[in-house]
């Protein structure tokens, strides 16, 4: 057998000489049928002058006449990975937080930049071949095509969710490869060889059948990315954190949505809850141990804040809120008219998710449609910095509830098309998703909706939800992997095409940003080093000769007096602390 698609499965292989088991197939223990001669890991390229052939698993020459525990035939390599009765709970030597060559989020696209062993890389390389010839061959459809993108994507996921669960006597790189052969055949077959393989389907062409890449997030003016000096907050309280600073009554939502908003990564509802956190907890402040420059500094006070956002010392949390309060505020007014009122309105969520194919009948004078407006356990595209998963039940309290949720022409509370309460509208949860099935009136903007749904300029649905006030969501622990347990559901929408363009994952220069923009540094850097100089802690040399290229570049001696009123207060601190340096203090 060729090895080139064998070796990805090797990455976890012990090696270093054979394990007392091995005896001759003849023994009385050994299964029937089962030699180190028809074992996968046997490559008959490479044998010694005693005719034994190298052994790929325990990287040693072995007889093939002879077994070993160890020992798989062809069968492990089509193993499905997703059959719950061979699964079982990753054992703790299994449970591999991270990648030390992937970072995290590298697999949320096939686009990602994935480094694998050199081995891995050609298996792969030749099933994308493999594959691709056998559809050109048998004349399918061009989205039936693999990318060398894809593969590895699929990989790498496979990879880490082996410390989850896996096939007890699999491999890491085993489990990676079933995985891999198991979106090969959803991407020929148009759909998987069992219905729970959904984990993958973002990765599938926007033409598959079962694609779910045009699941977006609402485009918004407001930019949710939160500004650098509070992902340096984050950042610094999540050591301070470690350190064991933080007191006893933290959780772990804290430390989740720090971790997120240290990666660049908020959602409208924890702009809510970061602006009355901060407003609530101000006064906590004022005590001596959360002042900087407090022997006992930083105290539980000032590290939660840091989490938070909010800097760490009563200044920056004054900044922070104003502009957590002024994010709050956009929010609120973006989601003027539809039809949610109080808290809610400013929590305010919107996923579009391309259908795919609507199917659309006649029904009496008008018609009526059916899809999905969500798919669960699907991973979505980049939401602006991290990507997210609907779990399934997450819209069940929403429909338990029987509050009445509206269809609507794009949103908008002008156009009804149905709702729950009118019966012409049925929400309900099946394996699959979030199932939408309305009847719509033969109204004007019915009518116009139907023929643009046969025209094709209408191709999806969106829905709109907000948090509840716990336990709704959680973050991964690098804040880059979001998953939504439990929502609150609003409205479904009939959409157009999502027109996304990426405004949240887009940074809109302000403050900070734009001076480190300006003078060609890391915005982060420079935010860590503002932050230090807040907190009265020491700074580095290379914080030093950062704030001394920024001063510099954008204020020149000559030029200081002139710049002084129009320099934000952060250079005003950085000329500060300059001084300082320079005179010794």
């Amino acid at each position: 057998m060729a090895l080139s698609d064998l070796e990805e499965i090797l990455e976890d292989a012990p090696g270093g000489g054979l394990p007392d088991a091995y005896r001759p197939a003849s023994s009385e223990d050994v299964p029937e049928g089962r030699a180190c001669g028809n074992c996968i890991f046997f490559n008959e390229e490479r044998v010694n002058e005693d005719g034994e052939a190298w052994c790929e698993w325990w990287e040693d020459y072995v007889a093939a006449g002879f077994y070993c525990n160890a020992w798989r035939g062809e069968d492990d390599l089509d193993t499905e990975p997703y059959d719950e009765e061979e699964r079982a709970p990753a054992p703790k030597k299994d449970q591999i937080v991270g990648s030390d060559k992937n970072k995290p989020g590298s697999a949320s696209g096939a686009g990602g930049d994935i480094e694998l062993s050199e081995a891995a890389e050609t298996g792969l390389r030749n099933k994308v071949k493999e594959h691709n010839d056998q559809m050109e061959e048998a004349g399918k459809p061009s989205y039936t095509r693999a990318t060398i993108g894809q593969l590895r994507a699929v990989y790498r996921r496979g990879a880490g969710a082996f410390s989850v669960s896996h096939r007890p006597g699999m491999t890491r790189g085993g489990w990676a490869m079933a995985r891999v052969n198991a979106y090969l055949y959803l991407l020929a077959n148009g759909k998987p060889k069992r219905e729970q393989y959904v984990q993958d389907n973002d990765l599938l062409p926007k033409d598959h059948p079962k694609s779910t890449r045009s699941l977006q997030p609402e485009q918004r003016d407001v930019n949710l990315t939160p500004p650098s000096y509070m992902r340096a907050s984050a950042r610094r309280g999540l050591e301070w954190h470690r350190e064991g600073l933080s007191g006893d009554g933290l959780v772990d939502r804290t430390l989740q949505e720090a971790r997120a908003m240290a990666e660049g990564n908020m959602t409208a509802d924890k702009w809510v809850r970061t602006a009355a956190w901060i407003a609530r907890h101000l006064v906590d402040m004022d005590a001596p141990q959360n002042m900087p420059g407090d022997e006992n500094y930083p105290g539980p006070g000032a590290v939660a804040m840091a989490l938070w956002g909010g800097g760490g010392s009563t200044r920056s949390a004054r900044r922070a809120l104003q502009y957590a309060e002024g994010v709050v505020d956009t929010i609120e007014r973006e989601n003027e008219g539809r039809n949610v009122t109080g808290e809610a309105k400013a929590k305010l969520e919107i996923r579009q998710f391309e259908a795919g194919g609507f199917e659309v009948r006649e029904d009496g004078d008008g018609f009526r449609i059916e899809g999905y407006a969500a798919l669960f356990e699907s991973r979505s595209e980049n939401l602006g910095g991290f990507t997210e998963t609907i779990r399934r039940g997450a819209f069940r309290q929403s429909l338990r509830a029987r509050n009445n949720i509206m269809f609507y022409y794009n949103h908008d509370s002008n156009q009804v098309l149905a709702s729950t309460r009118a019966g012409t509208l049925r929400l309900e949860e099946d394996e699959r998703g979030l199932k939408v099935s309305a009847s719509i009136a033969p109204t004007s903007y019915g009518r116009d909706a139907k023929i643009l749904v046969e025209r094709g300029d209408v191709t999806g649905f969106s829905f709109s939800f907000s948090m509840p006030a716990r336990g709704g969501d959680e973050w991964n622990s690098e804040g880059t992997e979001r998953v939504l347990k439990s929502v609150r559901l609003f409205e479904v929408s009939l959409v157009g095409s999502p027109a996304y363009t990426g405004t949240n994952g887009t940074a809109v220069m302000r403050g900070l940003d734009k001076i480190a923009h300006r003078a060609d540094v890391d915005a982060d850097a420079l935010a860590d080093a503002l932050l230090k100089i807040e907190n009265s802690e020491d700074i580095t040399t290379d914080d030093r000769q950062l704030i001394d290229k920024v001063l510099d570049q954008l204020a020149p001696e000559a030029q200081i007096q002139e710049t002084v009123d129009t320099l934000s207060h952060d250079m005003l601190a950085l000329k500060k602390k300059k001084l300082q340096l320079l005179m010794g203090i």
